[in-house]
């Protein structure tokens, strides 16, 4: 959602009846859009128990232009073991972007930004599903 442009996002929330799958689930659009800027200030997106309670998942973007990808490389466990670790697995998420990235995006040009720098969204993305959704489209 962080990729759409502000008056899709927009169109998008003003189109869709949100509704409260668990007790953390935001289901206000003003909320979640704030949630969404957060995410894209930090760089990464967290699904704090909002699909299921003691469930949280870390994910961050993944762009892999020579395939036309662009999606999202995440990690789902039990809240109180990942929260405790938090640090350590988005370092993790990081070091294994990067080598995604390398291994299969190829080397970014002189000219290409960096892997993830604002002009390429770098960790400038959302929740990248919406709650409810365990089907990457």
């Amino acid at each position: 959602m962080s990729r759409l442009p502000a008056n899709a996002r927009n169109q998008y929330f003003s189109e869709t009846q949100f509704s409260t799958i668990a007790p953390n689930t935001i289901a206000d659009p003003s909320l979640l859009s704030e949630e969404i800027e957060k995410t894209v200030r930090r760089g990464w997106a967290i699904d704090d128990e909002e699909l299921e309670p003691g469930l949280v998942c870390y994910a961050m973007p993944l762009d892999l232009p020579r395939y036309a990808f662009y999606g999202a490389l995440s990690i789902s466990g039990p809240s109180v073991r990942l929260k405790r670790s938090q640090e350590e697995i988005l370092s993790q998420l990081r070091w294994a972007l990067l080598e995604l990235k390398e291994k299969l995006g190829g080397k970014t040009g002189e000219d290409d930004p960096p892997v993830f720098s604002p002009g390429r969204g770098g960790f400038k993305s959302t929740d990248w599903h919406r709650p409810g959704s365990e089907i990457y489209e």
